[in-house]
């Protein structure tokens, strides 16, 4: 059920690169993307290290992504797992 009502965190964008088939899954586009990116004040999409759609429905965007990012061990695709979050 927690799957369902609370949706895990989804990596969209990982160095500056969309993650088609990511996006396509969470039904977002490279549009909604790049206007969070701006939100934070960025221009170029390549000076982004990671952007996730959080549970929400909200947008992180990450300028750096360190090789040890412990905000990030609930995301598949940035050395995270998403079982993490079934154990809760």
């Amino acid at each position: 059920m927690r799957v369902i009502v609370n949706p895990y965190p989804t990596l969209v964008l990982h160095h500056g690169r969309f993650l088609d088939d990511a996006m396509r899954r969470q039904r977002v586009s490279e549009a909604d993307v790049r206007a969070a990116v701006r939100r934070q004040g960025l221009a170029k999409l390549e000076d982004v290290g990671a952007v996730v759609l959080e549970a929400d429905g909200t947008f992180s965007v990450v300028q750096e992504l360190p090789a040890s990012s412990s905000a990030f061990a609930d995301i598949q695709g940035v050395g995270g797992s998403n079982q993490r979050n079934l154990a809760k």
